[in-house]
């Protein structure tokens, strides 16, 4: 477990200066963009990485769909000169923690509903707008094994946003 000084800066983690690519993906993200890119994220699942083996020596991503969802998601984003791309993809790497809460009956439950296509969950914007601006919980860029979406977070802001377009109280 690292240690850190009482006197150690925000911008530092163990004593160690947060990497800028890490200070830029807890960043909140613009709640439209990331709608739009979890649209974008869904359709570059089912579109192949390349047309044929890959070329020449070195690395390749293997053709999987959460690869190819994360090389679309990642060119979407780049189209739109998104200033810090890392931000949304973390939060939609780790979408599957919001939704298996939310389909198990958990506090995000009321934000999504069964559709009409079988095994899928109709998901409402409350709900991906709190993911977007929601923070990202500093233990996050430390460990593989941190929690990387703070449920908790994203419910308070969901159940803000909730009462606010619906009117509805909070015990909805």
């Amino acid at each position: 477990m690292p240690v850190v000084s009482k006197n150690a800066r925000s911008d530092q983690v163990g004593g160690r200066a947060k990497s800028p690519w890490i200070a830029g993906a807890m960043e909140p993200c613009d709640p439209e963009i990331f709608r739009a890119a979890v649209e974008a994220w869904g359709a570059a699942r089912q579109v192949p990485l390349r047309s044929g083996p890959p070329k020449g020596r070195g690395y390749a991503l293997s053709d999987i769909p959460i690869n190819r969802a994360a090389m679309g998601t990642a060119k979407f984003l780049r189209e739109r000169g998104v200033e810090h791309p890392q931000a949304y993809l973390m939060r939609l790497m780790h979408m599957g923690d919001v939704l298996e809460n939310a389909g198990n009956g958990g506090v995000l439950a009321k934000f999504v509903k069964p559709s009409d296509e079988e095994g899928t969950l109709s998901v409402s914007e409350v709900l991906l707008n709190a993911v977007a601006l929601a923070p990202i919980p500093e233990a996050a860029g430390l460990s593989p094994a941190a929690t990387m979406l703070d449920i908790e977070a994203i419910r308070v802001l969901a159940e803000a946003a909730w009462v606010e377009s619906e009117g509805a109280s909070g015990d909805d």
